[in-house]
């Protein structure tokens, strides 16, 4: 039956709108709201960039969408574009504008925007554009109905729209992924993810109930949706059944311990007896421990808890060893690691890696004019403007050593290193760092940049050194500058 014309799709979650006509942004504002949307307003490009920005440095919850104002004060429309780009933006981006249809296909030609929706705005464009880049939550409501035309419809248009981001992911994965914040199943930090493998519906179906109403609970019934969920969902404790021999469970579980991504995320396997070959088959491969059927439902809450606990304790430790304990930022451990990765994965997708090595200038004097601990307020400062000097998530920031640091830039060119390098050094000369007394101190960097594509013959030690010898040549320089590599 065809729904009431006065009945909208209603969607989940938050839209920022940048608009500075106050009429358009209040008439879009109330479109939005009518389909169950929280809006967030911006006045200007900047306006639109220091929310996104706050938003990142606080771990807020992306926007499911951004919609913003071809013609807008204080920043253009494209250098707001290639700012959210450079932040790493991936929410899709509306283009509102009241141009021409000649203007509009110039529009069209522009990167960044998914869309274009034209004003005065019409509500019927409106609902028309979020149906085609959000998944309603009366579509979730339906999603179990196997014979649904807009549940086969909503979900082959959502694979269509995302599967180029996942290309080994299948459109049902993806579908779950999408929707599952609506079905109470989103990555919540109060809650562990379990995922229960198992050819047998019925052994999951009463996993599930014993677990569910504690943890997140994701299941898989072959091995390719398993690998999947793994590698999506990263699960906090793998509950497989490797007794199927239609799945291969002690060949799932020896790959999952090869995984670099979880080879230290517990398993537990679940037998049909009591089986000393086969438990020691399962333990030797890397299980940490095993469950019997029938289930007994404190048995399988006991051993859960635990194995939680014992990663909980082993996760604090390891980021005990990563972060510097006085600016709680990654050390030279966790940085060294980070480098190695990135590196290798630079000459892999044959991309640049861009590397930064920032020095406080004349540190040694200002501890000595204003002691040592305001020397660590120093440090602590600067190490948070860093973290907040970057845009894109895969950024990163460690200490170096000492009043050195060190920043590692994937995917960024000689260009886009050199502007995240003048933006920090920016950011330090314009802070003022308040003394126990009520002074205003200040200081400034000396940046070393560099920036290559990685071939396999080429040396690391030798990147990190000539970005090295770049930093003390901007020292020599006369400090507060940046210098490439050669």
């Amino acid at each position: 039956m065809e729904a009431p014309k006065h009945e909208l799709p209603t969607f989940s979650g938050e839209v920022l709108l940048c608009e500075d006509d106050e009429l358009s942004r209040m008439i879009l504002k109330s479109q939005l709201e009518k389909h169950g949307l929280t809006v967030v307003m911006a006045h200007n490009g900047i306006e639109c960039i220091d929310i996104i920005n706050k938003r990142a440095i606080l771990n807020v919850q992306a926007f499911e969408m951004i919609f913003i104002d071809v013609l807008m004060p204080e920043m253009l429309w494209m250098e707001t574009m290639e700012t959210l780009n450079v932040m790493g933006n991936i929410a899709p981006v509306i283009a509102t504008t009241s141009a021409t249809h000649d203007e509009k296909n110039k529009l069209d030609e522009e990167k960044g925007m998914v869309e274009i929706l034209s004003k005065p705005f019409k509500l019927t464009d409106v609902t028309a554009c979020l149906l085609r880049h959000l998944t309603p939550i009366s579509y979730v409501k339906i999603q179990n109905t196997a014979t649904s035309n807009l549940y086969t419809s909503w979900r082959n248009r959502l694979f269509a729209n995302f599967a180029y981001q996942y290309p080994n992911v299948t459109a049902d994965v993806l579908f779950e992924k999408k929707t599952a914040k609506m079905n109470n199943e989103t990555d919540n930090e109060n809650f562990n993810k379990i995922l229960i493998v198992d050819t047998n519906k019925a052994h999951i179906d009463e996993l599930s109930n014993i677990l569910k109403p504690i943890y997140m609970i994701i299941t898989a019934s072959d091995e390719e949706t398993a690998v999947q969920k793994i590698n999506w969902h990263k699960p906090d404790i793998i509950i497989l059944n490797v007794g199927q021999p239609e799945m291969g469970g002690f060949t799932l579980l020896a790959n999952i311990r090869k995984n670099e991504q979880t080879w230290g995320t517990p398993i537990i396997y679940i037998a049909d007896e009591i089986n000393a070959e086969n438990e020691a088959r399962g333990l030797m491969l890397g299980a940490v421990d095993y469950i019997v059927k029938p289930f007994n439902p404190l048995v399988i809450h006991a051993r859960v808890q635990t194995h939680i606990k014992i990663m909980e304790y082993i996760n604090t430790i390891e980021q005990l060893c990563e972060v510097d304990a006085l600016t709680n930022i990654a050390n030279r451990r966790y940085l060294d690691n980070q480098l190695v990765t990135e590196w290798n994965r630079a000459i892999r997708d044959e991309k640049n890696i861009g590397l930064l090595i920032i020095d406080i200038d004349y540190f040694k004097v200002y501890n000595d004019t204003f002691g040592h601990l305001q020397g660590d307020t120093l440090l602590k400062t600067f190490a948070g403007l860093f973290e907040q000097s970057l845009y894109r998530p895969a950024d990163f920031v460690a200490r170096w050593g000492g009043e050195e640091f060190c920043v590692i830039l994937p995917g960024a060119d000689y260009t886009e290193t050199m502007k995240v390098a003048e933006r920090i050094r920016r950011n330090v000369e314009n802070t003022q760092i308040p003394t126990a007394d009520g002074k205003n101190t200040s200081a400034t960097v000396s940046i070393g940049a560099h920036s290559v594509v990685p071939e396999r013959k080429k040396d690391l030690a030798d990147f990190i050194s000539r970005t090295d010898k770049a930093m003390y040549q901007a020292k020599k320089l006369g400090r507060n500058r940046i210098q490439t590599a050669v």
